[in-house]
């Protein structure tokens, strides 16, 4: 994709194969790709090594379609673009990359950006309105939209998708809270679960701390992000559907784990109420930075 600058999909084997069939150019393409594929591995070798020290990069690694991404990074380097504006090319491309993973669009993002890529140079402006655009379209582009954002956001999801958001939820309580503490990197987190803190399956027990699974609740309140929660593997294993008092005792690790215990401080009760005030708050928080 970078030697031939586009993300258009094609087998590799085949382009290969044909310009090898080339006998007046063969040679020079043997030379000039396999210096370049040189130069990709050492380009995305440096970039991930940079993913370890700067949390711009991680997230973007995390969200990513990577068959996108790395092209675009790759391209990048090679370009010598300047580190702020490769933040900011990270930030954007994360963002609609998250936005295709909540809005589950059938619309092809790579074809989307492919013009952008190829008019890329050693700048990020380009390519960071461009996606801008496509985040502000109302038409038949507008696949993805403030307004499709908030539709699905307002909706049960993918639950690895869900996990990233709280994970991005997580650093932004954190950098609200007390100074000093460190921003988590995705792999800070012992195997990223996710919790349903009213459970999956309903608790049956007598004043289990959860309200009424009426219907209503199995289709707005079960499955939201109000309703999820991140925490480690083990933690979750421990947990299961446990009454409310007993997993609101143990959410002492993560910031948002504290936060559900602050929001019953007063009233140990996990209702309908409660995960509608903690869903809005996540999705405000999320309608700001995607």
């Amino acid at each position: 994709k970078v030697y031939r600058n586009s993300l258009d999909e094609i087998n590799s084997t085949d382009f290969v194969n044909k310009e090898l069939g080339k006998a007046d150019s063969c040679i020079s393409f043997i030379r000039k790709f396999t210096q370049l594929l040189s130069s990709c591995f050492s380009q995305i070798s440096n970039f991930l090594d940079e993913t370890k020290k700067n949390i711009t990069y991680h997230a973007l690694l995390i969200a990513a379609d990577r068959s996108i991404m790395f092209p675009f990074v790759i391209k990048a380097l090679l370009k010598g673009m300047p580190q702020k504006e490769l933040e900011e090319l990270a930030r954007a491309l994360e963002q609609i990359f998250l936005r295709h993973r909540i809005i589950g669009t059938r619309a092809n993002l790579l074809w989307r950006l492919n013009d952008s890529y190829k008019m890329m140079g050693n700048g990020a402006k380009n390519v960071v309105n461009h996606i801008q655009w496509m985040k502000s379209r109302k038409d038949w582009w507008g696949y993805w939209n403030n307004d499709e954002l908030l539709r699905t956001l307002n909706m049960g999801m993918n639950h690895n998708t869900a996990k990233i958001l709280l994970w991005k939820y997580e650093n932004h309580l954190i950098q609200c809270g007390k100074a000093g503490y460190k921003v988590l990197r995705y792999d800070d987190i012992e195997q990223p679960h996710l919790e349903h803190i009213a459970p999956q399956t309903e608790n049956k027990e007598p004043n289990n701390g959860y309200c009424p699974y009426d219907e209503d609740f199995y289709n707005r309140y079960l499955e939201c992000l109000g309703n999820y929660l991140l925490l480690s593997g083990s933690h979750n294993m421990s947990l299961s559907n446990e009454r409310f008092q007993k997993k609101r005792e143990s959410y002492t690790y993560l910031q948002q784990q504290r936060e559900v215990r602050r929001m019953t401080e007063q009233d140990p009760i996990w209702d309908k109420e409660k995960i509608h005030l903690r869903h809005s708050k996540i999705v405000d928080y999320l309608m700001q930075i995607l």
